[in-house]
């Protein structure tokens, strides 16, 4: 009996305690980006150096964000990053949520974010001018779970990023975002709960101090990236920026799996410009045509500036196929109606001959002719000065090769 008293005491005493003792933290918004019509930013918490609460034990919260909505069209607002890692930080997990340079080097990340914390992580726009993240505080049941399971969050140099967040739509790419935090005027607004660290890990809202970012320009920086087979054993990237300030270059990266990714290259930016730029590289022999399996590798590009900041593009990925003959897309295509020609990768084991016939939507031949193929890597370069404005199909007929057909538009 004396000693359930004596531990009720105890609990209530450090239940007391903690109540009096407020936890204040900061919460910004860092890492603001654009890539074609989204707009990028993440989400950091860091407990304040002066918290007399000491630590934040991450339960309930409400991240309520206004911005300037006249700039966007029909925007849409998702989580983007994943939470992969596991558990860093001995003692309580501090769940990795990767940054979005590479979700799965661990080694490099400092950011937290715990696996299936969020209870809604889709954030809706609200009145056209709001923004909110809810992160749904989970049920515990005893203290080994609450140490493995709640993120705690301190004032380490290392600040602690609740994750990656897209807002797609811009419409307006002279405008701001303008992203501020809502603290009052009523409704919703940023609200942090803690929670003690010993049962019942009562929770109480915290104290915060919200740092609103400066407003983030929406340039329309990376207008077109893509890749595709050049032929047989190469692949093309081609990638095309309207403005560049700062930049100092472009990292290319491939995986073969998404995942893992090699640095194969490095192409020099403008600098500044305020006009279009395009770049282009070829990744050479990056498959076998001889090996008895299919592949496919990904790309991805590392906007690097000059201060050593850097993002990254979306992911494109190319495809390549072991059947002994390979045959790639035209290129440019949609073609131009004043260009005089388009290029098209074929790539053959042995020497044979080709013809080439171009239909129209009607399925009327309006072009036709032969070529012959040395073997290995071929770019034919196909006529289309007499060619209007439509859709057309190339059909390739290979000697004892087979009937390949591939579109192409010109406009």
């Amino acid at each position: 009996m004396l000693r359930n008293f004596l531990l009720i005491a105890f609990l209530l005493c450090v239940s007391t305690s903690w109540l009096q003792s407020q936890v204040v933290v900061e919460v910004t918004i860092e890492n603001q980006s654009v890539s074609g019509t989204d707009f990028f930013f993440d989400i950091y918490l860091t407990r304040a150096a002066s918290s007399p609460g000491g630590d934040l034990f991450l339960g309930n919260a409400d991240f309520i964000l206004t911005f300037n909505s006249a700039n966007f069209n029909g925007p849409v607002l998702t989580k983007v990053d994943q939470t992969v890692c596991g558990f860093l930080n001995p003692g309580y997990n501090t769940f990795i949520s990767t940054s979005y340079t590479n979700p799965n080097d661990c080694a490099t990340t400092v950011n937290v974010v715990q696996q299936g914390y969020y209870g809604n992580t889709a954030v809706d726009p609200v009145g056209g001018k709001e923004l909110k993240i809810n992160v749904q505080g989970i049920v515990i049941s005893n203290q080994t779970e609450f140490n493995q399971k709640i993120a705690k969050i301190d004032n380490t140099p290392v600040t602690y990023r609740l994750g990656r967040f897209k807002l797609s739509g811009i419409s307006n790419p002279s405008g701001t975002a303008d992203l501020m935090w809502k603290t009052s005027g009523g409704g919703s607004e940023t609200k942090v709960f803690s929670l003690s660290n010993v049962s019942p890990w009562i929770s109480k809202q915290v104290n915060l101090i919200a740092t609103n970012p400066p407003a983030a320009p929406l340039p329309v920086e990376i207008t077109e990236f893509l890749a595709r087979p050049l032929n047989a054993t190469d692949a093309q990237l081609n990638w095309s920026t309207a403005s560049e300030i700062n930049s100092s270059r472009f990292d290319i990266e491939r995986s073969i799996n998404g995942y893992d990714w090699t640095k194969i290259s490095t192409v020099a930016a403008a600098g500044d410009s305020q006009s279009e730029r395009h770049y282009t590289l070829v990744d050479e022999k990056v498959f076998d045509p001889n090996e008895p399996r299919d592949a496919t590798f990904y790309y991805r590009l590392k906007m690097v500036d000059l201060d050593g900041r850097f993002e990254y593009s979306v992911v494109r990925q190319v495809s390549f196929e072991s059947h002994g003959i390979f045959v790639g897309d035209p290129f440019p295509n949609p073609a131009g109606q004043r260009s005089t020609s388009v290029q098209l990768p074929v790539s053959v084991l042995a020497e044979t001959d080709i013809r080439i016939d171009i239909y129209d939507i009607q399925g009327t031949i309006v072009s036709s002719n032969a070529s012959p193929l040395s073997k290995g890597n071929n770019n034919l370069s196909i006529g289309t000065s007499t060619l209007s404005t439509g859709v057309y199909n190339i059909k390739l007929t290979i000697e004892n090769g087979g009937t390949f057909v591939r579109k192409l538009v010109v406009q």
